[in-house]
């Protein structure tokens, strides 16, 4: 149906230019019964004035008959565009899909191929498929099932309805508040990480659980709040390796059973939970639409990561406890440095005047607004924590964060592979995939559709670029450059690939059609297995 209301406009130039062909339909037959009242009554003025519009129309009758038609064809094969999003017309590929799951459809014996002009129908129907299949599993029935839970908080005992995620051993339970009307793309989602850390028993981290569970969801309409409880006593307990797959899993939930937009997830912190989001935003960035890290110490975390990711930093200026503020302030300038050299690596740093460990919390809220913060972040890191003047700035996280959206496909992708979530299911990292076993190599590799070029700055030993026709046009060879090494190839779009990225990642942004492996041993580049010829564009039709 978002299929059709995109193409509505296309719809009504069809009928326009309907109108328009019916149009000279009328304006001939009128004049013809005008001519034949001339002929019955003639007189010389008329018949200078029937002169004078017969030789007008004349010239304009073609030109808006030959403009009316063309308008219709143009109408109607955008109609036809439009249609095929949700039609699928290869029976062979439609025929596969309704007679199989998606389970089946991930164990066929032959791959089918699908024609370029069904990707995108072809996707819908998977994604449709998916959703259904999905959300009527039991076990995923049982992650989205409330429940009533009862914990200890410094208070007492408070029950709190919940929901629970069991992987690997371990249990993510998360409180979800569901507000407003739905907006066209799906609900935001805002997923908030608790404060607390290490401990020597739950009550600390249940308590600051608690209190998480109504701070920034006042801010949330329409959208989805969740309040996670991390899953240890740990000072590292958001983001266990074990974490990474939860975080996913509810994600992929939130996706596909809640209409949440899976271009508008978003996640933030506060002190451990702060910690968290420092680690958390480059391992799994292509989730997010952005993040922000509010009190938390970065533990010397890599940022090459961060480049596709808007990244909001909120610290208290005299929060000097393992120097988070001066932690904060050098990340703002290392971010800038990045930006910079490289492009990408939107940013902002709030670093809230006076502002102790966690006394400026109501300056993330909404109202009241706007807040005093550290204006020139240079001068005042410079300075030790003192100086660099103040302004007025809304500091929001909300509203920060709600104001960027998630680009599945940037156009550039630059993954420092050792900087990632080793138990996460997907290997993938937006449109590349690095394998189970990467070596820890930077990659950092553009695509241009209007060039319809891949070009690699930089690679390890291997990696996987996943395609879809939003990045390339299938129709035509994609060159890939890399220094003196050149390919051309030519991509065929593939059912099993769309059903395995699909499945892989639970997110319709991330159904790919086809796939180019790039491998350099000793110093040669191969291309899906093929050795590079430095020169010679040789099309490369790969299976």
């Amino acid at each position: 149906m978002e299929s059709f209301f995109n193409g509505f406009p296309q719809l009504m130039k069809a009928s326009v230019s309907l109108f328009g062909i019916f149009a000279l339909a009328v304006i001939s037959l009128f004049l013809v019964v005008l001519w034949l009242f001339y002929r019955a009554k003639p007189k010389r003025e008329t018949s200078i004035l029937l002169y004078i519009i017969l030789f007008c129309l004349a010239l304009a009758l073609p030109a808006l008959a030959a403009g009316s038609f063309l308008d219709f064809r143009m109408g109607s094969e955008v109609v036809a565009q439009t249609i095929n999003d949700t039609t699928i017309n290869n029976p062979t590929v439609d025929n596969v899909i309704k007679a199989n799951s998606i389970n089946g459809l991930l164990n066929l014996e032959q791959d089918i191929p699908v024609p370029i002009s069904d990707i995108k129908a072809t996707a819908n129907a998977l994604w449709d498929k998916y959703k259904s299949e999905v959300c009527n599993q039991q076990e995923r029935q049982q992650e989205n099932t409330d429940i009533q839970y009862t914990f200890a908080t410094d208070d007492g005992n408070v029950t709190a309805v919940v929901r629970m995620i069991i992987l690997n051993g371990n249990t993510m339970r998360f409180t979800v508040d569901k507000k407003g009307i739905k907006p066209t793309a799906g609900y935001p989602v805002f997923i908030a990480l608790h404060g607390g850390g290490s401990s020597s028993d739950a009550l600390d981290n249940d308590d600051d659980w608690y209190n998480v569970q109504g701070l920034w969801g006042r801010d949330v309409d329409p959208g989805i709040y969740i309040a996670v409880r991390g899953i240890s006593n740990t000072w590292d307990l958001h983001f266990r390796p074990d974490s990474y797959p939860m975080y996913d899993r509810l994600i992929e939930n939130m996706i596909a059973c809640e209409d949440a937009d899976p271009n508008a997830i978003y996640l933030m912190g506060f002190s451990a939970g702060g910690d968290g989001v420092y680690q958390i935003t480059p391992r799994m960035g292509d989730r997010f639409g952005a993040t922000n890290m509010m009190a938390g110490h970065p533990n010397g975390v890599n940022v090459d990561n961060y480049r596709n990711v808007p990244f909001l930093v909120q610290v208290g200026e005299e929060d000097r406890e393992y120097n988070r503020n001066l932690e904060a302030a050098r990340y703002n300038e290392l971010l800038n440095s990045k930006a910079s050299s490289r492009g990408g690596y939107a940013h902002d740093t709030f670093i809230h005047a006076g502002g102790d460990h966690n006394n400026w919390i109501p300056e993330t809220y909404v109202s009241p607004q706007p807040n005093t913060i550290i204006d020139n972040i240079a001068e005042w890191l410079q300075g030790n924590g003192s100086g660099g003047g103040t302004i007025e700035q809304n500091t929001a996280s909300v509203t920060w964060m709600k104001q960027h959206r998630r680009n599945p496909l940037p156009s550039r992708v630059i993954w420092d592979t050792s900087t990632r979530a080793d138990k996460r299911l997907t290997k993938g990292f937006y449109w590349l995939d690095a394998g189970s076993n990467p070596d820890g190599s930077l990659i950092d590799i553009e695509y241009s559709r209007d060039s319809n070029t891949i070009n690699v700055s930089q690679l390890g030993s291997y990696v996987e670029i996943q395609f879809s026709p939003q990045m390339v046009d299938f129709s035509q060879p994609v060159t890939i450059n890399k220094g003196q090494d050149r390919f051309a190839v030519q991509l065929k779009a593939s059912l099993k690939k769309m059903v395995e990225t699909l499945v892989d990642r639970g997110d319709p942004n991330y159904i790919f059609s086809d796939d180019v492996v790039l491998e350099n041993a000793g110093g040669t580049l191969k291309v899906s297995g093929q050795p590079s010829s430095a020169v010679d564009n040789t099309v490369i039709g790969l299976d």
